[in-house]
């Protein structure tokens, strides 16, 4: 009894200070907007309004449309408190969101690490988020949807480590929602269970509960360009396919080298004295930087949030290892 009451003040201590964490990220992404006084014509709140009329009208192109989430949500709370701002709507939901996105990373690490160490996992976290959100500048309800779809990530990879299949399917369907994005989670209870017959009826199971949304949204929105899918950024992102883009692909592919390149190392280093779950989880994040080279902008930090979810654990465990043996090295 001591011991639950010790962990849930522990929890409730480390809510405060990561909702003060998000507190301080989220208003950290709204700095630019107070350049608009003495820098004119910046236009974040213009763009930011304009993006926000165009999900709501149907007007953006596809996929953008598509993700209706995070817009409908702002509409609904705009629509019952009318004199709030959209853009403070936006700030509200990332505060939400970035507490919940720590939290439940904190309760996901808990369960291969002490409290302590959980809680530096999570600082760690929050330098990567802090850098992912300067990819774009000033707030932008993307940001938010990218936020919730990491959040999506630790409550799945809590519900399969606790075979919690039922939240598993729930949440993948309201994640589609958001961003399709939750399509890299269905492979996990296969790969988990380790390919088992009964393993690979629920990644099955998992497939329809993401592909029904998935679908019905796009039957339901036609939008001015109704596009499922584009690989237009691969000549971003892969250097000298298109000789004018070059530069920009290598600066691209620096960068993220720099965000994730120690992450990667460090879980391969040791891979096999990581906990299994870790092991098998990572197994996605190939086909996820793959997908992403095709069909994404690398150089948008904030679309490889779910990959510190993946990541960050069995790194922090390589770290563990290492400096455990260079305590008992020091102390014989």
């Amino acid at each position: 009894m001591k011991l639950y009451i010790h962990q849930h003040k522990a929890t409730i201590l480390a809510g405060i200070l990561f909702f003060s964490l998000a507190c301080l990220i989220a208003i950290a992404d709204r700095a630019p907007l107070h350049s608009e006084k003495p820098v004119p014509g910046t236009g974040m709140r213009e763009n930011f309004q304009q993006y926000y009329d165009g999900m709501i009208n149907q007007t953006q192109p596809g996929p953008y449309v598509y993700r209706v989430l995070i817009p409908y949500a702002i509409k609904f709370v705009k629509a019952v408190f009318t004199a709030l701002d959209i853009i403070f709507i936006d700030l509200v939901f990332k505060i939400i969101i970035l507490t919940a996105y720590q939290l439940l990373f904190f309760l996901f690490l808990v369960r291969f690490f002490p409290s302590r160490e959980a809680v530096y996992g999570v600082l760690w976290l929050d330098l990567l988020l802090a850098y992912s959100l300067s990819t774009v500048y000033g707030p932008s309800i993307g940001e938010t949807m990218d936020l919730f779809n990491a959040a999506i990530f630790c409550v799945a990879l809590l519900a399969l480590f606790h075979e919690l299949y039922g939240i598993f399917y729930l949440i993948l369907f309201i994640g589609m929602m958001n961003r399709e994005t939750p399509l890299f989670l269905i492979p996990l209870p296969a790969v988990v269970g380790l390919y088992s017959a009964q393993s690979v009826r629920r990644s099955a199971i998992a497939f329809l509960a993401a592909i029904v949304p998935y679908v019905a949204i796009r039957m339901a929105i036609s939008g001015d360009s109704p596009v499922w899918f584009t690989a237009e950024a691969i000549g971003r992102n892969i250097p000298f396919l298109s000789p004018e883009r070059t530069m920009n692909a290598l600066v691209a592919n620096l960068h993220l080298i720099l965000l994730l390149g120690p992450l990667v190392i460090l879980t391969l280093y040791k891979f096999k004295e990581h906990p299994a779950f870790l092991q098998r989880i990572v197994v996605i994040v190939p086909i996820f930087i793959i997908v992403h080279y095709i069909v994404a902008s690398i150089i948008e930090a904030r679309l490889w949030m779910p990959v510190f979810i993946l990541l960050i654990p069995p790194a922090m465990n390589t770290l563990r290892l290492i400096f455990s043996n260079d305590v008992v090295k020091r102390f014989t």
